[in-house]
């Protein structure tokens, strides 16, 4: 499986949201970050992004779901056209 990067982060629970929201939807996320930024906690410049990757078959998807989660985190309606993302799926 080839995987791809989608979006960095600078702060490491908006990267866990993100995941996590993207995960909902059934695409398989992966976090990577500098061993130096895990291990003193820096978040700053490039040691400290983090980046999310996806397998490339679910980029599309991942990125029209990654818009749609900042466009909602903004507070922004849907445009009228716009139907969303799939519902949310049910816990079980």
């Amino acid at each position: 499986m080839s995987w791809v990067e989608i979006y960095r982060f600078h702060h490491p629970v908006e990267a866990e949201l993100v995941k996590s929201y993207l995960e909902a939807y059934g695409i398989e996320t992966y976090l990577l970050q500098e061993g130096a930024a895990r291990a003193i906690g820096v978040y700053l410049g490039p040691f400290g992004e983090i980046r999310l990757l996806v397998p490339e078959q679910q980029r599309n998807e991942a990125q029209v779901l990654l818009r749609e989660f900042f466009r909602r985190a903004r507070g922004e309606a849907p445009p009228p056209e716009d139907e969303g993302p799939p519902s949310m799926p049910q816990p079980l």
